[in-house]
């Protein structure tokens, strides 16, 4: 599976949608749409499914940061993804 983001803008809040497979070599088209998408950015996680570790770094530091980011664990709080083969990992959902 691929991976591409949707873009929905809400007043003063766009909303990144990722779908697919987000790896390292994302996150700098990912950092430019955060970037031109001031002032407030929200990632929503949702149909993500599989993250590569500088990603789930990446994630984190967002979180830390204060930025919003949905359907996702809460990575800041140290709830990382289960660890699976290699330096890949599913998303799980954090419980409601």
């Amino acid at each position: 599976m691929t991976f591409k983001m949707e873009r929905q803008v809400n007043g003063h809040t766009t909303t990144l949608r990722l779908i697919g497979h987000l790896r390292a070599a994302h996150l700098e088209a990912l950092k430019a749409h955060m970037a031109s998408h001031r002032p407030r950015t929200v990632l929503d996680l949702d149909q993500v499914t599989l993250v590569d570790v500088a990603v789930v770094r990446f994630l984190a530091g967002c979180e830390t940061a204060g930025m919003a980011v949905l359907h996702g664990p809460n990575l800041a709080k140290g709830n990382f993804p289960a660890k699976s083969g290699g330096s890949r990992a599913t998303i799980s959902r954090a419980s409601a």
